[in-house]
């Protein structure tokens, strides 16, 4: 028997190996564990047991799966079984997540109006730029800017710096806290990447409710990215780099690089306004368009 005659038996016979038993959706194992663990999850979000109670339940049915088996009990009780296993498994991992969840605690310590403080913060995402009326002129072609001339230079747009901010300066003492809150600077820079540590001295203000009937509420919209406060600086020198967490943020340092040099490039090559909407389309930075 030659090769390729023995290679499509093999794989014909490989093929009727994975074929479900039954020919109907309940005959196939993998679609019967994906619908069990979706089950879980909506199953956590409208009932929300405690993690106690998922690791016991789980616990229990991961037992009565090992005493069955051995019991040699019917085949549809075990399929049921372990599909009650799976639930409760997905369900105890979406609690895990929601308790992993932190509390801002940033906002409590901040008032309605504009105050200086002093932080130590992460840059928890890539840098993003908006148009600022105030510095546009009339060519506003934008050559790169390194670090060492970055406060030196005036450019047309305006530094949005997401952050998550470590700990807080309060009469001279360090307090470590916890908070989401986005920086924003009204000079052009890229020198920073995802898990840069920053020490930053600004004015930072807590999102107020909306003040005009049908106004956008824009602190529920802040709220559901976890921030409640906004946080100004005036330059780069206001701001001090301590050292950068490579290792933990390496995914999100790395897509950042490539989308600062994408820009810069960008910019290199292709004059105002058509750059800023080949940013937008290709690298997604809609606010310098919008």
């Amino acid at each position: 028997m030659n090769f390729p005659v023995a290679l499509a038996k093999r794989i014909r016979k490989l093929v009727e190996y994975c074929r479900p038993s039954e020919p109907r959706l309940w005959g196939n194992p993998l679609l019967l564990c994906l619908l069990a663990m979706a089950v879980g999850i909506v199953f956590q979000h409208c009932v929300n047991l405690s993690i106690s109670v998922l690791l016991v339940s789980t616990s229990s049915c991961i037992l009565g799966l090992y005493i069955m088996h051995r019991r040699r009990d019917s085949r549809w009780l075990l399929r049921m079984t372990a599909g009650v296993g799976l639930l409760l498994f997905a369900a105890t991992l979406c609690c895990v997540e929601k308790s992993d969840e932190r509390v801002d605690e940033i906002g409590e310590r901040v008032s309605d109006s504009w105050q200086p403080i002093l932080v130590d913060a992460v840059v928890r995402g890539p840098l993003r730029y908006r148009p600022n009326p105030t510095l546009q002129t009339i060519t506003p072609n934008v050559k790169p800017i390194s670090s060492s001339k970055a406060a030196e230079s005036v450019p047309p747009w305006s530094t949005i710096i997401p952050l998550e901010i470590e700990a807080i300066y309060e009469s001279g003492d360090r307090r470590a806290v916890f908070g989401r809150t986005t920086l924003v600077m009204d000079v052009f820079y890229e020198d920073y990447l995802p898990g840069d540590r920053l020490r930053i001295a600004g004015r930072m203000i807590r999102i107020g409710e909306p003040r005009n009937p049908g106004e956008p509420d824009y602190q529920e919209w802040m709220r559901s990215r976890g921030e409640e406060t906004r946080m100004r600086a005036e330059n780069t020198d206001s701001i001090e780099r301590l050292d950068s967490l490579k290792q933990k943020w390496l995914w999100s340092r790395t897509l950042a690089w490539i989308g600062r040099e994408g820009n810069r490039q960008l910019r290199r090559y292709v004059a105002e306004p058509q750059g800023s909407l080949a940013a937008a389309l290709l690298l997604g930075q809609r606010e310098q368009v919008d």
